[in-house]
């Protein structure tokens, strides 16, 4: 494999993503080649691991690769973007809205949206990166019919009540 270099396990823990699925040609141009689509046990991508632990720089290789979908649903029908908005992780949740043809308003298994995670789980500056978007769907309830703001409230993030 000369000329490849191949990152390690992005945890060191069994059960989680190997970035390792993430090759990287050293002696080209830089770019993200093969195997990005590699999933764990649970279907999760390198792009879904990127995203929801807020790797920005291998989130933006990924991406750019155009071999990844962002809008492809995972384990419990969780989003890359959701991932992210569910660990606030707004730099990746900001990378992820910024790519043409991505779906803010996408639902999971609960029919929860990354606006209505993030506002539960009091990420703020991530609910203000959603909110940034036109297109965020600030009233959608989720199956037990909690909107975004409920699911604040009911969480007692009043800073986040106050931007929904």
């Amino acid at each position: 494999m000369d000329g490849i270099l191949v990152a390690t396990s992005a945890s060191g823990k069994a059960g989680h993503i190997s970035i390792g699925s993430i090759v990287h040609d050293t002696h080209g141009d830089g770019q993200v080649l093969a195997r990005c689509s590699s999933s764990d046990e649970e279907g999760e991508t390198a792009l879904f691991w990127a995203a929801r632990c807020g790797q920005a720089p291998i989130l933006r290789r990924l991406l750019a690769t155009n071999r990844v979908n962002p809008t492809r649903q995972y384990h419990r029908d969780q989003t890359p973007l959701y991932g992210a908005a569910s660990r606030g992780q707004t730099l990746t949740t900001r990378l992820l809205l910024d790519t043409p043809g991505i779906e803010p308003n996408p639902i999971n298994e609960s029919g929860r949206t990354p606006l209505w995670i993030a506002a539960a789980q009091g990420h703020v500056s991530t609910v203000e990166c959603l909110l940034a978007v036109p297109a965020v769907d600030i009233s959608r309830s989720d199956d037990s019919g909690s909107s975004p703001f409920l699911a604040a409230a009911s969480y007692g993030r009043e800073e986040i009540q106050f931007r929904i």
